[in-house]
């Protein structure tokens, strides 16, 4: 026989489960109507766009996926961000943040041509990121050329495929050291035609011949001591394939103009410092 304070402790129980299930059943409608009312006083009204790039507010919001009059949070930010950035491929990154109560800021960092990639038809402008911003037919004034890079696939607005474009790798460490050494402003192209030579060409009048893909740091270590020891001025080659032995050979001028043109002349060394 239960005793009666047992009898008590059930009756208490049932009493709560009761009170518990009910308040389940009723949750669902509690979370519509608070999600109802909340989105009746947060709708879109003011969208602000701080927007430096090269592309009018009016551009950007050609990309927008609400309306004046949405509720806020029917925006995704993060995607909206993404298919921003993709649609305008000048804009690096976009960030969307919710002003409460009814606005939407929109906060977009430009995106940079970083160097071009030279192909037998066109000319692709990519920034630090490997993300392809255009197809030109030109290399554009003050742009670092990038010669001989195999380009197998591109999508413009996206970021280069390392897998099918092996060569990124390579031009990604490449200007990751020159810009360590505060080259990357003097140089004006990259030359990868020649898988295991390859060359740059810094100062505009000197070319930089690097061997292969191996030891770009110890490589630009060399470049750097020859550059410091040599007139960075004059047009020169410099060899640093073999990093514990770099070359620094100063080259004759071009000949004068009043000389006679049939006469075969060539640049040859005036000097050849080894370090």
């Amino acid at each position: 026989m239960k005793s009666e304070m047992e009898k008590l402790r059930e009756k208490q129980q049932r009493r709560r489960r009761r009170r518990t299930l009910r308040i389940l059943a009723l949750s669902p409608l509690i979370a519509l109507v608070f999600v109802a009312v909340l989105s009746l006083f947060t709708r879109i009204n003011t969208v602000i766009v701080r927007n430096p790039t090269v592309y009018s507010s009016l551009d950007i919001a050609e990309h927008f996926s609400f309306s004046v009059g949405d509720s806020l949070f029917t925006v995704n930010r993060n995607k909206m961000a993404e298919e921003i950035s993709i649609a305008c491929p000048y804009v690096k990154s976009a960030q969307v943040s919710y002003k409460l109560p009814s606005d939407l800021e929109i906060t977009l960092i430009p995106a940079t041509v970083a160097f071009a990639v030279r192909t037998e038809t066109e000319v692709l402008l990519i920034d630090r990121d490997f993300k392809v911003l255009e197809v030109v037919d030109r290399i554009p004034d003050g742009v670092v050329a990038v010669d001989g890079m195999e380009i197998v696939s591109y999508t413009v607005g996206y970021p280069l495929d390392e897998n099918e474009n092996i060569q990124v790798s390579i031009v990604r460490e490449l200007l990751a050291e020159l810009e360590q050494r505060g080259l990357d402003e003097h140089t004006s192209r990259i030359d990868l035609s020649k898988k295991y030579n390859i060359s740059l060409r810094i100062y505009d009048v000197i070319t930089v011949y690097m061997g292969n893909s191996e030891n770009f740091d110890a490589k630009m270590n060399m470049l750097v001591k020859l550059l410091n020891e040599n007139d960075v001025t004059v047009p020169a080659e410099i060899r640093v394939r073999n990093s514990a032995e770099g070359r620094y050979i100063r080259l004759d001028p071009l000949p004068d103009s009043s000389a006679d043109t049939d006469s075969e002349t060539e640049k040859s060394p005036a000097s050849d410092t080894n370090s």
